[in-house]
């Protein structure tokens, strides 16, 4: 959990209890979930309003995967931005720093950065002294964050995968590529006209696509990891209720992920025979260990860090209700962009 604690230095007052819970509490016990996971920060988006239903969580990951788990591109996108808004508040709080300097009270009054946030001058001034240090490090864990969420993509496919019949077409079609709908216009606008045509410098159509698509996708899944790793951990303690006979039996996990499934996601359809131990497997590679704990603490902390996160936070709305129209997701995602 050395990545809570990097974080924690720039979210220094709201995250001494995430730091405190994450610290002494033994990571493999289910019970976590009680703790950690339900700590309401000042600021932190409420992460039900955006994604008010399981049925919604569930559809929204899977439209994340790609394949047999997170697209790379995603992930890749994730993590830059999570690198480069730890670097913006630490310039920010540079910044603040030598103002301060020049007040009597070097009180950093009326700074930028966030009401509450800010660590007391003292504080930052000896973390800002290693910042080189700190950059360096959270960059480090940043990396095994990504290494993380590229395994849990590949183990929530395998969930999906044995639980939902072809569960593959819950997920959007895929749009025709919106770059063929770009009329390109050539040098032969007008016969009668000697002039050549300057040509325009831009972006490639199948660029700016993707880039809309990377963004939109990381808005979604840093809003929705949190209360959907809360769906499927409540799925986890119902396998774990049963009893060590029933656990091993085939008939009776079926059973009780089956009732789960249509008690959360009814409108989803689901395998007559349920791969029942793969599913198991899966819940338990998240949350035996302190996998799936290690990616939403850290999704967490990053909304929290970020200035923006009310607005990104809009933003994840705005697209999610643009994707239950009957327009295709792409053009949502392009139509939400517009509007931002």
């Amino acid at each position: 959990m050395n990545l809570v604690v990097a974080f924690a230095v720039l979210a220094y007052v709201q995250m001494q209890r995430i730091i405190a819970v994450a610290t002494t509490t033994d990571q493999n016990q289910v019970n976590n979930e009680t703790t950690t996971n339900r700590i309401i920060i000042v600021d932190e988006p409420d992460y039900y309003d955006i994604f008010p239903t399981a049925s919604r969580r569930f559809k929204v990951l899977m439209g994340l995967l790609d394949g047999d788990g997170f697209r790379y591109e995603l992930l890749e996108f994730v993590t830059k931005n999570m690198k480069d808004i730890i670097q913006s508040r630490f310039d920010a709080w540079v910044a603040e720093l030598k103002a301060a300097e020049k007040q009597e009270d070097a009180g950093l009054n009326g700074t930028k950065v966030i009401t509450g946030r800010i660590p007391p001058p003292a504080v930052l001034k000896n973390h800002l002294g290693r910042k080189d240090e700190l950059l360096s490090l959270i960059d480090n864990k940043i990396d095994e964050f990504h290494t993380a969420l590229e395994e849990a993509g590949r183990t929530i496919h395998i969930i999906f995968e044995n639980i939902f019949k072809d569960y593959t077409r819950n997920l959007p079609k895929k749009q025709a590529n919106m770059a063929s709908r770009v009329q390109r216009k050539t040098g032969d606008l007008s016969r009668r006209d000697p002039e050549p045509v300057v040509p325009v410098k831009l972006p490639a159509p199948d660029y700016v696509v993707q880039e809309i698509r990377n963004e939109n996708d990381y808005i979604k899944l840093r809003f929705v990891m949190p209360p959907f790793s809360e769906d499927l951990l409540s799925l986890y303690k119902s396998i774990q209720g049963l009893n060590r006979d029933m656990m091993q039996d085939n008939s009776a996990l079926n059973e009780v992920i089956a009732t789960w499934v249509k008690e959360h996601v009814g409108d989803m359809e689901i395998k007559q025979q349920i791969n029942c131990f793969k599913v198991k497997e899966g819940l338990e590679a998240l949350y035996g260990t302190d996998k799936m704990l290690y990616i939403v603490t850290s999704f967490r902390e990053h909304n929290l860090v970020d200035e923006n996160v009310t607005e990104s936070a809009e933003k994840c709305k705005k697209i999610s209700s643009a994707c239950l129209c009957t327009i295709g997701p792409l053009l949502a995602a392009v139509i939400a962009f517009t509007m931002w």
